[in-house]
């Protein structure tokens, strides 16, 4: 049922007794068939052993992956529109998080607010990373029940997926009065992903971006204490083409998703990450997530 109403167009064969790699085995036997064009990235180990045994060497697999991967990185209109919405819903979200926000709360406690907040909103969480003190300086920490207190800085990255698109954002923020060296480093990545995206646009190559926020925090001495690319593409998926990673050369066109998003990490101290999902138009770019205040005292505690 699922499958005849999203696949329109499309012939839908039901299997009674038989599984997928059976059929399109007995399929491309019966037709002859010798190549099948996949997506390597999606295709199993186990179900590359079953077409493999069940074919042999009588059929080649076409790696598919970054053909598609090139189809999905520009967005048409529709999709376009419901990225927006999925941004506003998390930025949306997220700033009604933090006005409920106390300290006392745990990380677990927060990612909850978040998630309600969304399904209020109709759309469904796509991650929730909360980051509190310590745990900041884990670029991917799960919330656990740590509790968030006076002289902590929090990092938040968020997204929802919102009629199957994904949005993508993080703030960091004090609670109360921080280290000094944290404001500092808050200050340093602020510097590094300003600077980066007012240089998105088409035709600039992904590598020379990540070069330009890497640059600025090496200056500062923390090159070490950034060890992710600068950001990536966005759409189905939260992670997808092109990456904006020190190696990528790939030229941004108008109607890509990109983020952008520099961190500083100290083990110990903790760390600090900014992101913004940007639209590359045709003559530069639009954030989609601006409407998010970034402010390392984003509330008074």
């Amino acid at each position: 049922l699922q499958s005849r109403q999203q696949c329109i167009g499309f012939e839908i064969k039901e299997l009674y007794g038989k599984n997928m790699i059976d059929y399109v085995s007995d399929y491309c036997i019966r037709n002859s068939v010798k190549n099948i064009w996949i997506d390597e990235n999606s295709l199993t180990y186990a179900q590359y052993k079953g077409f493999f045994y069940a074919l042999g060497v009588a059929v080649n697999f076409v790696d598919g992956a970054n053909c598609f991967s090139k189809i999905r990185a520009i967005k048409n209109a529709d999709e376009i529109e419901i990225m927006k919405s999925a941004a506003k819903i998390a930025g949306d979200a997220f700033m009604r998080t933090v006005s409920m926000l106390e300290p006392g709360m745990s990380e677990l406690y927060v990612a909850g607010m978040f998630e309600k907040y969304v399904l209020d909103a109709g759309a469904k969480t796509a991650f929730i990373i909360v980051a509190s003190g310590e745990n900041a300086a884990l670029s991917h920490h799960e919330a656990n029940e740590r509790k968030i207190a006076y002289g902590d800085i929090v990092t938040v990255d968020f997204g929802v997926n919102y009629k199957g698109y994904n949005s993508d954002c993080t703030r960091t923020f004090a609670i109360g009065k921080v280290p000094k060296e944290l404001e500092n480093i808050y200050n340093i990545v602020d510097r590094a992903q300003r600077t980066a995206a007012m240089q998105v646009a088409p035709g600039k190559v992904c590598s020379e971006l990540d070069k330009i926020a890497r640059d600025i925090i090496a200056a500062e001495g923390y090159g070490n204490n950034f060890g992710h690319s600068l950001g990536h593409g966005l759409g189905l998926d939260v992670h997808e083409m092109p990456s904006l990673g020190k190696f990528s050369k790939t030229v941004l066109q108008p109607g890509m998703f990109v983020t952008v998003e520099p961190g500083i990490y100290v083990e110990n101290l903790g760390g600090v990450r900014i992101e913004d999902t940007l639209l590359i138009t045709e003559n530069g770019s639009v954030n989609i997530t601006d409407d998010v205040p970034k402010s390392l005292f984003i509330r008074e505690f």
